[in-house]
């Protein structure tokens, strides 16, 4: 994998979700049973940034799901 490979790696599975009426979209990436969630910190700033050490994680053997805060990346404003 080049360095920006990671980058370019699309979510397994993208899922909004509601939170008290707005719209949360959440990302899975790689499929395995063990599961990680990962909070991203902000505010402000979408979870793309942390891209790269979740696809590390997804090669070592994890499902990692995260999301975009509300009022950040695809997530209602």
């Amino acid at each position: 994998m080049t360095d920006q490979g990671w980058y370019q790696r699309a979510p397994d599975a993208i899922v909004p979700v509601g939170v008290a009426g707005h719209r949360v979209m959440t990302y899975s990436y790689g499929t395995s049973p063990h599961v990680l969630l990962l909070l991203n910190g902000g505010p402000g700033i979408s979870c793309d940034y942390l891209r790269e050490p979740m696809i590390r994680m997804v090669d070592a053997g994890y499902r990692v799901v995260t999301f975009d805060q509300l009022g950040t990346g695809k997530s209602d404003r």
